[in-house]
């Protein structure tokens, strides 16, 4: 609201549409993108340096902006420096001929100085793939309203609300990218508060990290998680159940007894159980971390390295941990069968992985052609819109196989 006011008092204009800004010295770039955004709600205006851009941006707030790389006299960089200069926030699109790796490092040096980076594409860019990107952009859009309209979670109202089961497992499934057959599920925190609605699960758990609440969360959702498994693997005995634990907590020391105890108080094999370290957060004690890992493949809990490839990823990390799963992020995963360099990461992660005998999961699978690459690589495991929403558990067991091996 007070951003608004300010828009308004400086004359800002803010079109009920979405607005893309297309910075392309060739013309009829500009006409193509125009062309090609229009047909899906966008109003375009176009600009063919960066004085032209800072002009716009001058006068309005765009939800998307298409950047060339190579400008008559100036770069793609100088551009990204004028929109972050500028204090706009929209979704950004990297065009241009150049080769992959410099598109791909522009993307990266764009999130590093905190822009929205959709992507990038080669020139002469497709139009299936461009469009994939808004429709992406519309997505994100929505996710980021839900951040700048979320509450600021006090330390109590956590506490009650983890205390009173009031947070809860959402599980979502996963599926055998061979068979096509579900056999796992991924537990996710939800909690619809009565104070402020639907609270994003981003927002609650970083609160519950910056009130040193991570553990009670974790064991909240472990505790619903393994007790709604029992009658799954009952069914089906090499079932799954999989939760996300932060780092932190793998640090505590006394965690990996804490895991043993509720499998043993619900009575649920130790195989039937995944924990996810997010692979995006540090570790903190990495001796405490080590030991509780080790104790728990030994004791034969399934480990995970989530979100792999982004955050603190690394060969040695790997190495050094004793992870049996790699979960490839779905930022290289959605869009890999029109994202090349996407695509390339996504095949070398799981030939690796293979090669020291890793089960890989990819998430974010969105369309048949994706689950169709990944099963021709040799993915294991697949997660995603297209095969299912996060639903309650009620909802899991008709999903289950007729008959499991």
């Amino acid at each position: 609201m007070i951003a608004g006011k300010l828009a308004q008092s400086m004359g800002l204009r803010r079109a009920p549409t979405k607005r893309l800004l297309v910075i392309d010295d060739d013309e009829i770039q500009r006409m193509h993108v125009r062309g090609l955004a229009q047909t899906v709600g966008y109003t375009v205006d176009p600009a063919a340096s960066i004085a032209e851009a800072q002009h716009q941006m001058a006068v309005c707030t765009y939800d998307v902006m298409v950047v060339d790389l190579a400008l008559d006299g100036e770069d793609g960089i100088e551009v990204l420096r004028a929109i972050k200069a500028a204090g706009q926030n929209p979704e950004i699109v990297v065009i241009s001929g150049s080769e992959d790796r410099i598109r791909d490092a522009v993307v990266g040096y764009g999130r590093t100085i905190g822009l929205s980076m959709l992507g990038e594409l080669r020139k002469p860019m497709q139009p299936t793939q461009f469009k994939a990107y808004l429709s992406n952009a519309s997505q994100r859009a929505v996710r980021k309203a839900e951040r700048a309209a979320a509450p600021d979670i006090l330390r109590p109202e956590l506490m009650r609300a983890i205390s009173d089961g009031a947070i809860y497992a959402s599980y979502q499934p996963q599926i055998d990218l061979a068979s096509g057959l579900m056999v796992g599920a991924e537990a996710l925190a939800r909690w619809q508060s009565p104070i402020h609605g639907s609270v994003p699960p981003d927002v609650f758990v970083a609160a519950a990290e910056r009130h040193g609440l991570e553990r009670q969360l974790t064991d909240l959702i472990l505790s619903q998680a393994l007790q709604a498994a029992k009658p799954w693997v009952a069914r089906c005995p090499n079932f799954r159940v999989a939760v996300n634990v932060p780092a932190t907590v793998f640090s505590k020391i006394e965690f990996a007894d804490s895991v043993f105890a509720m499998l043993s108080w619900v009575g649920l094999p130790p195989a039937n159980l995944t924990l996810e370290l997010t692979e995006s957060g540090a570790l903190g004690d990495i001796a405490a971390s080590i030991d509780v890992m080790c104790r728990l493949r030994i004791g034969g809990v399934h480990l995970s390295l989530d979100d792999y490839g982004t955050g603190f990823s690394s060969l040695a990390r790997l190495r050094a941990s004793p992870v049996g799963e790699l979960k490839i992020d779905r930022s290289f995963v959605t869009n890999m069968d029109t994202d090349n360099y996407s695509n390339i990461i996504v095949q070398a992660t799981i030939a690796m992985a293979k090669k020291i005998g890793m089960r890989i999961v990819a998430e974010g699978i969105e369309t048949k052609a994706v689950a169709d690459m990944l099963a021709r690589e040799g993915a294991d495991i697949g997660q995603g819109y297209l095969y299912a929403r996060p639903m309650v558990a009620a909802e899991i067991a008709p999903r289950l196989p007729a008959s499991c091996s």
